[in-house]
């Protein structure tokens, strides 16, 4: 997992806890987020589970969001998959996505 990701989860674990309203992230020394980072980190490590970032599906309409297309493709692999699974812009933020799936699987 990158350092980007482990510290956006060690903030947010902070930000959500009573400690993270006394002492805010942006007041912590570096041995203090350490701490928070050795948490986050062994959050994210529990076996059988992943921490991914999600890929942004390129040119999407007003009203589309990402998890309408992971969840059409998704449908179309199940119940139809001889069906023609989306643009090259779906395609490839599938791809990504399961790329990274398997990325962290094998850590």
């Amino acid at each position: 997992m990158s350092t980007e990701t482990r510290d956006a989860f060690a903030q947010a674990i902070c930000e959500s806890t009573s400690a993270g309203k006394l002492f805010p992230w942006a007041t912590l020394t570096e041995r203090e987020r350490d701490a928070w980072r050795r948490m986050a980190e062994a959050a994210m490590s529990v076996p059988g589970y992943a921490v991914i970032k999600l890929p942004t599906v390129a040119h999407k309409g007003p009203h589309d969001t990402d998890a309408m297309f992971f969840r059409q493709v998704a449908d179309r692999f199940e119940h139809n998959p001889d069906s023609y699974v989306g643009g090259s812009n779906v395609r490839h933020a599938v791809s990504q996505l399961l790329r990274a799936a398997a990325a962290e699987a094998e850590r």
